[in-house]
């Protein structure tokens, strides 16, 4: 074979490797994923510090999910924040995603809470706070949970608290910023 034949068969190669990948990047969501609209460290009282994090695709979006703790020792990590953002390529099939949420979350068993005043910025939102009390090796707990949908959007955050390690009034902080931040957003050009 000559050295011809090989660069002609290397750029064989080369335009089918491309296709494929190309064909591929086709098959995935067209969906960005905007960090920035994800809870982080700054959103949380000072004594929470980042867990694990994944991304994955999802049923006709992609979705984050991050873990934040309160304490690093292993008898407390039940005293936590969630947050789960999934996002989707346009608002109909976010909503089509927050009417099934809705069906299972809150659990009917979970009580709204009357203390709880926040509501998000743009009055179109869907959103919806629930508490539950609980016993985690023998301590009394609150689990809670906050859903929302803001155009493409569906945000979760979900808490474990003792009420120490952080308050309805500082969770409602956390999530005014991450409602703030859905509210000023802008998707960037392609």
């Amino acid at each position: 074979m000559t050295s011809a034949s090989h660069a002609g068969l290397g750029r064989n190669l080369g335009q089918a490797c491309l296709w494929l990948l190309l064909a591929v990047a086709a098959c995935g969501p067209r969906v960005y994923l905007p960090l920035e609209l994800t809870l982080s460290t700054h959103d949380l009282p000072p004594n929470f510090h980042p867990g694990a994090t994944s991304i994955e695709e999802i049923e006709g979006g992609i979705s984050y999910g991050g873990d934040f703790y309160a304490s690093s020792d292993p008898s407390q990590v039940y005293i936590l924040v969630k947050h789960e953002l999934a996002v989707y390529p346009g608002s109909s099939e976010a909503a089509a995603y927050a009417t099934r949420a809705n069906e299972y979350f809150p659990p009917a068993y979970w009580e709204e809470v009357e203390s709880f005043r926040f509501r998000p910025r743009d009055p179109g939102d869907r959103f919806r706070f629930a508490c539950m009390p609980v016993k985690i090796n023998r301590v009394p707990i609150t689990s809670c949970g906050y859903l929302q949908q803001h155009s493409r959007f569906i945000s979760l955050v979900l808490v474990n608290t003792d009420g120490k390690a952080i308050t309805i009034a500082q969770l409602e902080h956390a999530i005014d910023r991450l409602d703030e931040r859905f509210f000023n957003y802008r998707q960037p050009l392609e």
